[in-house]
């Protein structure tokens, strides 16, 4: 899939959407493996692989991505480091084997400069190979790169000589053609060979570990969800809500700034919130106390509101308890998502802790520790970068300037679903972080769009297209934006800009060409609406807008021809019927015409346009009954239809 991508400036929507829905199963705790275990292939030399997976400990079945082969203990042997896209991320596998066995193991080392300043060698020396001679034959190793997927393996050349350790010859061919040769090389050592030194250096390896007992066991992983709660590197604001409580009292998230704040998802029928309830109730005073103030979001279902008024009352709760709906459920089960790489759904009960300014600082999931709680409550209030330190692995210093959040995926998650304001408020926090954005600034620009802002928005797809002047998608939108206001003197410039910059894509084009049409530009018009049907063959209405561009041009038998292929591509298509009547009328074809426009009004029985249209041709070919009762039909559907008024009128005047 990736070796067949397209280039990035002419990438297809559909194939950024499958991207984008491999990953969201992938974030969803989907596996790109399948759930396969990894495998460890011998080579017996002969042709066959031995399958050792379970033998030699490798066969863990987490989705692994890279692994890289280095001697890490310099031993003498090669151990392995292993990548996984899931926990844990990284294994350090140490290769121990029973002394007994011999190796020796290269490291070349070429020499880029020369007195004619000519090219020889890297520094690396790649594309060296080397050729180790035993009394038992030959093997040559070649110093290579990119030996994997996203992960390098150590450029040292390792020989395994099994029993044998003696009369050892090295051939070096480095890669502008010279040859070198180095005899009596000492086995169990790493040979450093410079290229033209006529020498080698040996240092000899470390005792290799012949205990295997002394291995230190595998230490099992922590637990996913943490009883202390996951802290956050940088604050995040929760989306917005208006919720009752029990009272009829409307609560908002604007209540709540001033002081932290710990808001709680439960319900009446999750046995561990009820468990979780007592203790708040028990601990009310000492939140307070503490500095923060508690709320109770009910997750139940909208009709079970006398139910949580019932659970507040028998117990006397003195802190706020709110019931949510189920648009503002959906909008925190975004959030939650959206917190973390791994995407689960929010679950009960599970609790935020909300900074004085109402960000979110930490999360709990399940029952949380009141005397954590009260600690976190106090260091929010008077040490907040306590709780910053805990959400990253390592203590110490900052070097490359402190995380923050990328506010962008948030954003276009609300914006999928249908959320324009909380992906509002998340995009203009991603252009906030990052001005030069210009992703984040044109899909703020789409949404301030849809909003009706469009001052605002052909502001953002300015910027967009000024930050990255072959943003053609940028252009695309900047042009649909001028559309919506008005203006399609600009969105014609824009559309033109956008198809520039991108002419294999077809809704650039057929935009382009329908901005043209609509400023009078029909020639050009329909030359761009030519190179869009050569992508998109198969589109009966591009044929048809085709048709109606080249009737307007005066071309009636080329508009003829339009029309006709869009009918043999979609025979029930009846805009196509009534255009090629017209054409045939504009020619004199009244019998074609006719037979035509009936086929048209049949297929779209409400279309005033073809009712009137086929009228004509039964006056032209004397059916006058015909034509009053087909006009009469037209008025019927549009009784403002002037023409059709008066074409009626004179045919029912004496004489007529």
């Amino acid at each position: 899939m990736v070796a067949k991508s397209p280039d990035a400036k002419r990438a297809r929507n559909d194939y950024a959407e499958g991207w984008l829905a491999i990953n969201r199963l992938i974030r969803s705790d989907g596996s790109w493996s399948g759930r396969e275990r990894n495998v460890f292939y011998l080579n017996l030399g002969d042709g066959r692989f031995l399958d050792l997976s379970g033998v030699a400990g490798l066969d863990f079945p987490q989705d692994g991505r890279s692994f890289a082969l280095l001697d890490l203990d310099g031993d003498g042997d090669r151990d392995m480091i292993l990548k996984n896209r899931n926990a844990p991320q990284l294994r350090v596998l140490r290769n121990d084997v029973p002394a007994g066995n011999h190796s020796i193991a290269f490291r070349l080392i070429g020499r880029p400069e020369s007195s004619s300043g000519a090219y020889r060698t890297t520094r690396d020396a790649v594309g060296a190979g080397l050729t180790l001679e035993t009394p038992q034959g030959k093997h040559t190793k070649y110093v290579t790169l990119g030996s994997g997927f996203l992960s390098e393996s150590s450029r040292d050349l390792v020989f395994g000589l099994g029993p044998h350790s003696e009369q050892l010859r090295a051939t070096v061919r480095w890669p502008d053609g010279k040859v070198e040769t180095f005899e009596g090389l000492p086995a169990d050592h790493r040979i450093t060979i410079v290229e033209g030194a006529s020498r080698f250096d040996a240092v000899p390896f470390k005792r290799r570990n012949s205990d295997l007992r002394a291995c230190a066991p595998q230490q099992p992983l922590p637990a996913n969800s943490p009883r202390e709660g996951v802290a956050l590197a940088s604050p995040v604001p929760p989306p917005p809500f208006s919720l009752p409580d029990p009272k009829g009292n409307q609560w908002t998230e604007k209540d709540l700034v001033g002081r932290p704040t710990v808001i709680n998802f439960w319900a009446t029928w999750c046995a561990p919130c009820q468990e979780e309830m007592k203790a708040w109730k028990q601990n009310y005073a000492a939140i307070q106390a503490a500095g923060g103030e508690l709320v109770a979001i009910s997750v139940d279902d909208p009709q079970d509101g006398p139910k949580v008024a019932q659970f507040v009352q028998e117990r006397a709760l003195a802190f706020p308890v709110l019931h949510a709906d189920p648009e503002t459920l959906q909008r925190y089960n975004i959030f939650y998502r959206q917190l973390f790489e791994r995407r689960t759904d929010l679950q009960v009960p599970t609790t935020f802790l909300l900074d004085a300014s109402g960000r979110v600082i930490k999360l709990y999931r399940g029952i949380v520790p009141v005397p954590i709680l009260l600690a976190d409550l106090r260091d929010v209030g008077t040490a907040p970068e306590k709780i910053f330190a805990s959400a990253l692995p390592y203590p110490g210093r900052h070097l490359a300037g402190k995380p923050f959040r990328d506010y962008y995926p948030m954003g276009a998650a609300f914006y999928e679903r249908g959320f324009l304001s909380d992906a509002a408020n998340y995009l203009e926090l991603a252009v906030v972080a990052n001005p030069q954005d210009n992703q984040s600034l044109d899909s703020l620009g789409v949404v301030w769009a849809k909003q009706d802002r469009l001052d605002q928005a052909l502001t953002a797809f300015q910027r967009a297209t000024a930050i990255q002047p072959d943003y053609a998608e940028g252009y695309f939108n900047l042009g649909n934006a001028y559309l919506k206001a008005g203006d399609s003197a600009q969105a014609e410039r824009a559309f033109a800009r956008a198809a520039e910059l991108d002419p294999a894509d077809p809704e650039k084009l057929l935009h382009y060409s329908s901005v043209l049409a609509q400023n009078g530009k029909n020639e050009l018009a329909a030359t761009v609406m030519e190179r869009y049907l050569k992508l998109q063959p198969d589109d009966f209405e591009g044929y048809t807008q085709l048709g109606i561009l080249h009737a307007k041009l005066g071309s009636l038998s080329r508009a003829t021809e339009e029309f006709l292929r869009a009918i043999s591509l979609n025979s029930e298509y009846p805009d196509a019927y009534r255009n090629l009547g017209i054409a045939y009328l504009a020619q004199e074809m009244p019998y074609r015409a006719a037979e035509t426009l009936e086929r048209a009004v049949a297929l779209k029985p409400q279309d005033a346009s073809s009712w009137f249209a086929l009228a004509d041709a039964y006056l032209r070919l004397g059916r006058q009954a015909d034509a009053a009762q087909t006009l009469e039909r037209v008025l019927e559907l549009d009784p403002n239809h002037s023409q059709a008024a008066e074409a009626l009128r004179r045919l029912r005047q004496p004489g007529t």
